[in-house]
């Protein structure tokens, strides 16, 4: 056995007796005996009635990137606490530092007029794809295939109106089935060679990439071909839309694994994907620290005064400290026990808070200008939430079914966990209405993990001018997904007739009509 290190991780090289021929490469972590185990006492049935776990929330498991961000500092508890309640919002006592409107905007001319092409138009990097994603394929395409008729950009996009249709009418692996004509009634008949040969569609599908491959590039970045576009995707969606009350999420790879996992932020009215951020193999990837991704996330909305609603993955005091220094209010779950009680006041919020439903205990940074607050809450299951705004004084009424005697019970809840429910779930949301439907990796059908995050793009684009298409365009709140689907694909098709039937870009002249070398300023 051989012990290595690489990026503050240890790793050793083993071989097995059954293949002593390879080594594999594991990472260093506790052992568990698998010998043989002492005969099994007697087992006394006792008739013992079990009681939900009420601390399951706050009491989870940390993930593997918990270790990451937990055993390279010291554990200090903060002793700058006190009971009690705050009844004055910090947004509502500052009214210059905070951003109130709630209400997004689009920043797209018509929108009340564009067809749904044009609002998923708005959501992809035009300009990148027609600058450097189909230059790439060219360049590679040639090398591989001196014969390679050169991509635009009009057959570009009836490459992705193709996969469009694919989702409207169903899954298929053999994708020549999607060519095939038939008289038959049991057999498909919507012949897509009439918008492109199935070769020319394969060969577009096998070529693609992001970038031109760089083996100097891969050594440092093994994400380099898709970072570029992340990069570029993250860019152009800043310009999307001005967004009211984000919602930070970290959107595990479930149900279909793409083979990433994405941190998501998505805007609390409109359901709109703002900005993505991803992990690689986590052999590969370099450890970043858990407040660098969600400052990274966030970047756009500095000193805007915006509230950020995070989940428990996101959620701690230093996270909101690291917020409230760039100009953000936060109110963050926690639900992992790396952070109890890292930072955390030092009478424990949960041990101490009381047995019946509805109890809740809250406390206060005594700091000077922090507005720091911990607040603990009894549902059916205990909740804990740290926030830079809000008030703990009683909101909404909520009322639920006993879990032990099946009886319905009232209790009022704090109003700092009202606006936390209200706004948790604009992601799931997002992400419910990019993959409920038939999808393009469902379509796609492929192995490469490359294509697989071009289809999880394409998935939020197509996901995000759903969302913005119901609440910007009248008709918008009587179109069901799937018929805007259908209307997509047929405004796109309008679309990329009316791209080939312009007229080729003429450049600017400086000269004069007078005379070809003659300049219309010389005499």
């Amino acid at each position: 056995m051989e012990l290595l290190e690489q990026q503050g991780r240890r790793y050793a090289k083993v071989a097995f007796e059954t293949n002593p021929d390879a080594t594999y490469q594991l990472l260093l972590t506790c052992l568990k005996y698998d010998g043989p185990h002492g005969a099994a006492p007697p087992v006394v049935a006792v008739n013992v009635v079990e009681k939900p776990d009420l601390l399951d929330d706050a009491i989870q498991e940390a993930d593997s990137d918990d270790s990451l961000d937990e055993t390279s500092t010291p554990t200090v508890v903060d002793e700058y606490w006190t009971l009690g309640d705050i009844s004055v919002d910090e947004r509502a006592a500052n009214p210059l530092s905070a951003f109130r409107n709630v209400n997004p905007t689009l920043n797209m001319r018509d929108a009340a007029f564009a067809t749904p092409a044009k609002y998923f138009l708005h959501f992809l990097p035009v300009d990148h794809l027609r600058d450097v994603v189909i230059p790439a394929i060219n360049r590679e395409a040639f090398l591989q295939e001196p014969s390679w008729t050169p991509l635009d950009w009009s057959e570009y996009l009836n490459w992705v109106m193709l996969w469009i249709k694919m989702t409207i009418i169903m899954a298929c692996r053999d994708k020549s089935i999607y060519w095939r004509k038939s008289s038959c009634p049991y057999y498909l008949n919507v012949d897509f060679g009439q918008y492109m040969p199935i070769t020319r569609f394969n060969l577009i599908l096998k070529w693609h990439i992001f970038v031109t491959p760089d083996g100097a590039l891969f050594q440092q970045d093994p994400l380099y071909q898709v970072r570029s576009f992340l990069t570029a995707f993250n860019g152009h969606l800043a310009t999307t839309m001005e967004p009211g009350m984000p919602n930070l999420k970290k959107v595990p790879r479930k149900p279909h694994s793409i083979g990433q996992e994405y941190k998501t932020i998505a805007d609390n009215v409109t359901f709109i994907i703002l900005r993505l951020d991803f992990c690689g193999d986590p052999v590969l990837r370099v450890p970043a620290r858990r407040e660098d991704r969600t400052i990274r996330m966030t970047e756009p909305w500095f000193y805007s005064g915006r509230t950020i609603v995070t989940d428990s993955w996101f959620g701690s005091l230093k996270m909101a400290r690291a917020l409230k220094e760039r100009g953000l209010f936060s109110i963050m779950q926690v639900a992992k026990r790396a952070y109890w009680p890292t930072g955390m006041p030092a009478q424990d919020m949960v041990q101490n808070l009381g047995e019946e439903y509805g109890s809740h205990r809250s406390m206060f940074s005594t700091v000077p200008g922090e507005s720091m607050m911990v607040v603990s809450f009894r549902d059916l299951k205990v909740k804990a939430i740290v926030s830079t705004c809000g008030v703990t004084m009683p909101g909404k009424t909520r009322r639920i079914k006993h879990p032990d005697t099946g009886a319905y019970i009232e209790f009022k809840r704090r109003m700092i966990f009202d606006e936390y429910e209200e706004n948790k779930s604009s992601v799931d949301v997002a992400n419910n209405r990019r993959d409920n439907l038939l999808n393009f990796h469902d379509v796609m059908c492929t192995q490469s993990w490359e294509l697989r995050c071009l289809s999880f793009f394409l998935g939020v684009a197509e996901a995000n001018a759903f969302s913005a298409f119901k609440l910007f365009h009248p008709e918008g709140s009587n179109v069901v997904h799937t018929e805007f689907r259908w209307r997509l694909a047929e405004s796109l098709k309008a679309y990329i007739s009316e791209l080939r039937t312009l007229p080729a870009y003429v450049p600017p002249t400086t000269r004069s009509s007078r005379g070809g070398d003659i300049h219309s300023l010389i005499p």
